[in-house]
């Protein structure tokens, strides 16, 4: 079998924990073993993918809130989230606040357990006057807080970037 790979050989069965590898240099003459070993124990976990959470409103306020699309990430217990959404808030109020399900449940402890930012294409028009990203303890969802320097504006094309841990 001079010149065949590991990676040519054809798999004849699963591999027990009793088996082994065993590597030859062929120009010494020497040969080292090797344990089969799950190569996957111990490294992280990844996940990726579409994320379009369903908004739910709260704290009292009426906004209506689309979600354009959102991404996420996961390695290991931290989830990085990313979506664009356009809020446009009820005519008589400054203010809108809503909940976004999560692309990987949590069992938040504290507001604190998620945290982020939002940001504003048209800078320009300078009706951004405050936001807030945090935790539910009781819904275990993501809470955006989003405040207008006037009522009922809409804003299109808000970008937020959010991230917690798994508990």
């Amino acid at each position: 079998m001079a010149g065949v790979k590991v990676t040519d050989l054809t798999a004849t069965s699963t591999a027990a924990a009793t088996d082994v590898f065993y590597i030859v240099d062929t120009g010494a003459n020497q040969s080292k073993q090797i344990e089969v070993q799950n190569i996957y124990s111990g490294m992280p976990q990844f996940e990726s993918g579409a994320w379009n959470p369903t908004p739910t409103n709260t704290g009292g306020t009426n906004p209506s809130v689309v979600i354009q699309g959102g991404n996420y990430s996961r390695v290991d217990s931290v989830v990085t989230c990313s979506l664009f959404l356009d809020v446009l808030m009820d005519a008589a109020e400054t203010g809108a606040e809503f909940e976004l399900n999560l692309p990987v449940a949590s069992d938040f402890t504290n507001a604190k357990n998620a945290f982020g930012i939002v940001a504003y294409s048209n800078v320009s028009d300078g009706e951004l006057a405050n936001w807030v990203i945090s935790a539910n303890t009781t819904s275990d969802k993501i809470v955006i807080n989003v405040t207008s320097v006037t009522n009922g504006h809409n804003f299109q094309s808000l970008y937020a970037v959010l991230q917690y841990v798994i508990i």
